[in-house]
Parts: structure tokens; C-alpha cells; sequence
């Protein structure tokens, strides 16, 4: 039975692409330098913050410092101007709370701006545990906060399930962990809208339900 479901938050449970893209082209325009479509933008997403800046000003000479400050100080400001949950997010986390199942999250965004976002967006409470980039652990996919996770919540692997972006190349390893995961369609899936590359309806996978 599982006990513990841990989720990935940008491209998993909510889509930040327009609030993310609008904070580094916020940097980038401070600083002299021209936009870049969110599109690409999106494609510099993970990692965490600094990376993300890193690969978005690498085609200019500026002070990498500088621009890091400008773009989280940005973002901090505009978290939620157009960042919403994915369809059937709200109602599935509710599902799951009523199955008494513990859910948590794990990103590489900063904690308080993961916070943030879950509690303006309604669903903060639904979660035990909310564990971002900036705390005491390795980023993803170091497997140190999902096992510091288990071991808070009793949790052995087969009673825990990851659930997270599936991306083209297949879903991101997180150091050969033996635990059940459960990804989203690939990008280039039919379930994914071709309006949105990374929108999709939030379902239990029937192999994960079978298991509550």
C-alpha cells in the first residue's frame, strides 16, 4: 500500500512557464540585453534558479551575481500573475487526501516561493512537507530529501511513489532509487495539448490507484 506520494512541482502540479520567463526577460531587460521566447526559456528549467539564470544570460557578458539577484527578486514579486494549477490537480491532491495518503512535495525552487505559490493557489495544506532547493539538501536528483522524506514518514521504497514531469528522453533517474514512479505523459504524448507543451489533466495512473 503506498503511504507517501512525492511530487515535482513546475511542469507536475502547476505551470510556471509565462511567470518564470517574465522574471529572467525582467533581468535581461535590466540589464541591456533582449528577450528570449519562453519557449527556450522553458528549455532552461531545471536544476534549480541559478542554473536557470546561467543558461539564460550565456549569451551575454554580465555579472552573473547581479543578474541571479534581479531575476529572484523579480520572481519573488510576480510568483502568481499568471502560474495556475494543471487541470484536475485541485481534485486529484483531494482524492488522494481522502485515500489517507501523505503527500509532500519536492523541487528545485526555492522553499518559500514553492510555499507560495501552493497556498495562493489553494492546495498548500493538502501537502506534509514542501522541501525545495535551497534548504539543507543536494538538488534533484541527489536522493537526499526524498529519503530524509522516508524516513521522517516510516516510509519503506515500495510504499513510496514519485510523480514528476516526464520528459522527452523518459523520466528523470533519481540515482537508480528502487521506488514506483508515476510519470506524466511524455511531451510529445496525445494527452498533452499541442497548444501547451507541458499541460496535461491530472489522473491517478490506474496501476497507482490499484496500490492505495
Amino acid at each position: 500500500m503506498v503511504k507517501l506520494i512525492v511530487f515535482d512541482l513546475d511542469g507536475t502540479l502547476i505551470d510556471s512557464r509565462r511567470d518564470l520567463a517574465g522574471a529572467v526577460n525582467h533581468m535581461r531587460g535590466s540589464m541591456g540585453l533582449e528577450p528570449i521566447s519562453t519557449e527556450r526559456i522553458v528549455t532552461f528549467v531545471g536544476n534549480g534558479v541559478a542554473n536557470l539564470v546561467r543558461r539564460s544570460v550565456a549569451d551575454a557578458d554580465v555579472d552573473f551575481d547581479e543578474a541571479l539577484r534581479r531575476m529572484k527578486r523579480y520572481y519573488a514579486e510576480h510568483l502568481v500573475e499568471t502560474t495556475s494549477l494543471y487541470p484536475g490537480v485541485a481534485s486529484g491532491l483531494a482524492e488522494l487526501g481522502r485515500a489517507g495518503i501523505t503527500l509532500a512535495v519536492l523541487s528545485n525552487k526555492p522553499t518559500d516561493a514553492s510555499c507560495r505559490i501552493l497556498k495562493e493557489l489553494g492546495v498548500g495544506d493538502r501537502f506534509a512537507e514542501i522541501i525545495g532547493g535551497d534548504g539543507d539538501f543536494p538538488l534533484k536528483p541527489e536522493p537526499d530529501a526524498l529519503l530524509a522524506l522516508m524516513r521522517k514518514f516510516d516510509c519503506r521504497p515500495e510504499q513510496c511513489s514519485l510523480r514528476r514531469l516526464f520528459l522527452p528522453s523518459g523520466p528523470l533517474p533519481l540515482c537508480g532509487l528502487p521506488l514506483p514512479v508515476s510519470p506524466l505523459p511524455p511531451l510529445s504524448s496525445p494527452h498533452r495539448s499541442k497548444k501547451s507543451p507541458l499541460s496535461h489533466n491530472f489522473q491517478i495512473p490506474s496501476r497507482l490507484s490499484r496500490r492505495l
